[in-house]
C-alpha cells in the first residue's frame, strides 16, 4: 500500500484507537446513523464513506432499591430516550398499573422482597436492570374487642402475627402483662395497645377494657358473742358500696350501709352475715359467722326442808355445761352429781343454804342461786333413863340451839312444871 491514511467522523460520534489504521476499534458511537470516512493521501487524495447503524437503546436503570412498610410505590426507571421500557415481575408478586412507564405505580405487593426488571428496547437491542422492592408491612394488628369486667385481671384476644412480633403496651390505666393475660389492671378504664412490628414496619390497635372490680369484701374471722349485740368488723370500700345482709338467724342493723354497723337482736345460736361491696353492678361479698352463746341459768325455787339433804330442780344445762357450787352458809354441802340439773344434795348446814347454778356455754356464763333452808333442830336428848324413889325428879335434856324445847308425857302420868325447859 502506498500513502497514508486517516479515519473522521462525518455523522454522528466515535472515538478511533488509531485513526491512522485502515482497521481499527471505535467506540462511543452515538445513536442512530454514523458516517465514518477513510481518507488516503498519496498523489492525490481518495477517500470512501461507511454508516455504522447504533442500535442501542437508553441504558436501563431500574432505581435503587427500596423498604417499604406498605404494599405500594413508584417505581423510578430510567426514561428511554431510544427505545421503548416494558416493567415485569421476576420475584414476589404485583400490579403494575402501566408496565410500559418508567415511573409507574405498583400496588400489592407481596410480603418480604418483591424484584421487578425494568427492560428498554429498541429493534433487537435490550437493555435491562432488576431492583428489589421489600414490603416489610407487618401483620395487621388486631387488639380484640373491648370489654367490661368484673376482675383485676383478663386474658386479652389479640391476633397471632404471621409476620413481624406483637408487643402489648398500657396506652392508659396500668397493667402487667404475661403473654396476652394482663393483671392488676386499674379500676374503671384501661386502654391497651397490641403494636405488630417487621423490620422497621409497625401496625397497631388498640382495645378498651373497663375493670368494675369492687374493693374486695371483707369480714374477718368469725365471733361468739354472750350478747345479743355485735359490731360487725366490715371494710371500708373504696370502690363501691356496701350493704349488710342476714343469711341465717337474725338481725337488726343500725346502719345496713355502715361496714361497722352494730347489728341487735341476735338469734340464739348461729347468725351468718354478708358484707356485699357493689360497683357498677359487680359484686364483691365476704360472709361472718357470729355466734350467739348466751344461755339463761335457772337454779329452781327455794326450798324450806328439816333435813339436811334435798334434791335439786334447776333447768337443763343443754346446750351448755352446769356446775353446782356453794356460795353460802355451810361449805360441807356435798352434790352428789354436781353437774346435773336435779342433783341430789346432801351434808346441808342447819339455817340458810345459798347453792349456785352456773352453766357455761362456749365461753358465754349464766348463773342462778337457790337458798335451801334448813330447818332441822337440835337433835332432841333427853338424858339417860333412871331409878327413882319419890314422886319429884328433875329431867336434864339437852338445851337446843336451834329451836324450841318441850316436853311431853308419852306414859303414866305426871305434871311438868314448865314443859319448855330442858331442865326441870
Amino acid at each position: 500500500a502506498y500513502g497514508n491514511g486517516l479515519w473522521t467522523v462525518v455523522v454522528g460520534s466515535g472515538n478511533f484507537q488509531d485513526a491512522y489504521s485502515y482497521e481499527t476499534e471505535v467506540i462511543n458511537l452515538a445513536k442512530g446513523e454514523n458516517i465514518f470516512r477513510w481518507t488516503i493521501y498519496e498523489y492525490e487524495v481518495s477517500s470512501d464513506d461507511v454508516s455504522i447503524f447504533n442500535f442501542s437503546p437508553t441504558e436501563a436503570n431500574a432505581g435503587v432499591d427500596q423498604n417499604l412498610c406498605i404494599d405500594n410505590t413508584t417505581l423510578a426507571g430510567s426514561e428511554p430516550i431510544v427505545g421503548t421500557g416494558k416493567w415485569e415481575v421476576v420475584g414476589g408478586s404485583a400490579v403494575i398499573e402501566n408496565d410500559a412507564l418508567y415511573n409507574t405505580r405498583v400496588t400489592n405487593l407481596d410480603y418480604g422482597p418483591n424484584s421487578f426488571r425494568w427492560t428498554i428496547s429498541n429493534g433487537t437491542c435490550i437493555s435491562s436492570d432488576e431492583v428489589i422492592i421489600n414490603n416489610n408491612t407487618p401483620s395487621g394488628a388486631y387488639a380484640g374487642l373491648d370489654r367490661v369486667i368484673c376482675e383485676d385481671s383478663v386474658t386479652l384476644n389479640s391476633n397471632t402475627p404471621s409476620i413481624g412480633t406483637g408487643e402489648w403496651s398500657v396506652i392508659k390505666g396500668s397493667g402487667s402483662f404475661t403473654s396476652n393475660r394482663v393483671t392488676n389492671l386499674a379500676i374503671d378504664t384501661n386502654i391497651f395497645q397490641w403494636s405488630i412490628s417487621y423490620q422497621g414496619c409497625w401496625d397497631a390497635d388498640t382495645v378498651i377494657i373497663i375493670s368494675n372490680k369492687p374493693t374486695t369484701a371483707i369480714t374477718g374471722l368469725d365471733k361468739s358473742v354472750c350478747e345479743d349485740t355485735i359490731l360487725l368488723p366490715g371494710n371500708q370500700p373504696y370502690y363501691g358500696t356496701g350493704s349488710w345482709s342476714v343469711l341465717t338467724g337474725s338481725a337488726v342493723f343500725t346502719d345496713q350501709n355502715d361496714p361497722n354497723a352494730v347489728a341487735s337482736n341476735l338469734a340464739l345460736g348461729l347468725n351468718k352475715f354478708r358484707w356485699t361491696i357493689t360497683y357498677n353492678n359487680c359484686k364483691s361479698s365476704s360472709d361472718i359467722d357470729v355466734n350467739f352463746d348466751r344461755i339463761i341459768a335457772s337454779a329452781g325455787s327455794d326450798q324450806v326442808i328439816c333435813n339436811d339433804a334435798t334434791t335439786l330442780e334447776a333447768f337443763n344445762a343443754a346446750p351448755g355445761n352446769g356446775q353446782w357450787s356453794v356460795v353460802g352458809g355451810s361449805g360441807s354441802a356435798n352434790f352428789i352429781n354436781p353437774d346435773q340439773a336435779n342433783t341430789e344434795v346432801t351434808g346441808l348446814d342447819r339455817g340458810d343454804n345459798l347453792l349456785r347454778w352456773t352453766i357455761t356455754n362456749k365461753g358465754c356464763i349464766s348463773y342462778s342461786d337457790i337458798e335451801v333452808v334448813n330447818n332441822s333442830p337440835t337433835d332432841a336428848y333427853a338424858g339417860p333413863d333412871r331409878f327413882i324413889c319419890g314422886p319429884d325428879l328433875t329431867l336434864n335434856a339437852n338445851s337446843p340451839v336451834i329451836g324450841t324445847g318441850n316436853w311431853s308425857v308419852m306414859g303414866g302420868s305426871a305434871s311438868i312444871v314448865d314443859p319448855t325447859l330442858n331442865t326441870t
